[in-house]
């Protein structure tokens, strides 16, 4: 993968009550995907959104344009679609987690029903992702993700590269499960 190329599309548009699964059906056509997630937030219209990061420009690039047409339709919505400004983040594959000297950190990780999950939102949903803020600059994506991958297992985690007013930085964090959201929060 070429880190310094975008190859991420942020999708808009998406139905509410849509997975990440079958999103990347729809997207798996185009190319190989890296990462794929909507997010849990609905959008002022009511609809989801979420990114998509694929193996290469050029398919990434076919994937929006067939967007751009009119030609994804998911759950009977037609999605939007626009170049995100960073790529995601892959880190639910546990081969790659390995390969950065990540996979170590699971294998301690205290017994969940030792935990209780936090209450469920009103509307069923569970919150996955994580705000993180207040980071120093100059902190690399690779840093945050090995601070966070002791308390689960990690779907996605990046920051953005805009420094806040104080001169620090934001991203986020998303889980695979409400629990290990709930436990890296309490941490």
């Amino acid at each position: 993968l070429n880190e310094g190329e975008i190859t991420t599309l942020w999708v808009g548009n998406v139905p509410p009550g849509t997975t990440d699964e079958e999103m990347a059906h729809y997207f798996r056509p185009f190319g190989s995907l890296v990462c794929c997630f909507l997010l849990k937030k609905l959008s002022h219209k009511g609809q989801m959104s979420g990114f998509v990061r694929f193996a290469t420009r050029m398919e990434a690039s076919i994937a929006l344009d067939t967007i751009s047409q009119g030609n994804i339709v998911i759950n009977g919505s037609t999605v939007t679609s626009k170049w995100a400004s960073q790529n995601s983040q892959p880190l639910s594959n546990p081969s790659a987690l390995a390969a950065k000297g990540l996979g170590a950190a699971f294998a301690a990780l205290p017994q969940a029903d030792s935990l209780a999950p936090p209450p469920p939102l009103p509307g069923g949903e569970d919150v996955t992702t994580l705000w993180i803020g207040n980071a120093v600059a100059g902190t690399a994506d690779q840093e945050l993700t090995s601070a966070l991958a002791p308390y689960g297992n990690l779907v996605c985690c990046f920051l953005l590269k805009k420094l806040s007013p104080q001169g620090q930085l934001s991203g986020f964090a998303r889980y695979a499960t409400q629990l290990e959201a709930a436990r890296a929060l309490e941490a």
